[in-house]
């Protein structure tokens, strides 16, 4: 069975072109859906301090030393987030075969293999 990608093209269905078994998708979708549960929460996060950041930006007279703060405070949040993508990246890793990883290592973590 085909699926219709993004751009219009067709595409092989995502559980026949990785060869994923039910229990990797299982598993694939569990860590999806605990990355996108702290993504959502990091990125609600990154919201607020980038508000702030504007607020402070803008106010009259600036205070230079609350912007670093708050420049610092995006920054371990951005770090955050790249971090817990990479281990979330690493664990379906571990879950998939040589041929697979490959196959994951080419098209990338935005594959729809991977995604449940």
């Amino acid at each position: 069975m085909a699926t219709e990608s993004e751009e219009g093209f067709t595409q092989p269905a995502p559980e026949n072109s990785a060869g994923l078994t039910d229990q990797q998708r299982e598993e694939i979708r569990k860590i999806r859906t605990e990355q996108l549960k702290q993504s959502t929460q990091t990125g609600n996060l990154l919201k607020e301090k980038r508000a702030k950041l504007e607020s402070l930006q803008t106010a009259n007279p600036p205070d230079m030393k609350k912007i670093n703060k708050v420049i610092d405070e995006i920054a371990a949040l951005q770090a955050q987030e790249m971090k817990s993508q990479a281990a979330s990246r690493q664990k379906i890793r571990s879950l998939l075969n040589e041929e697979q990883r490959a196959v994951f290592d080419a098209r990338g973590a935005k594959s729809r293999c991977y995604r449940q």
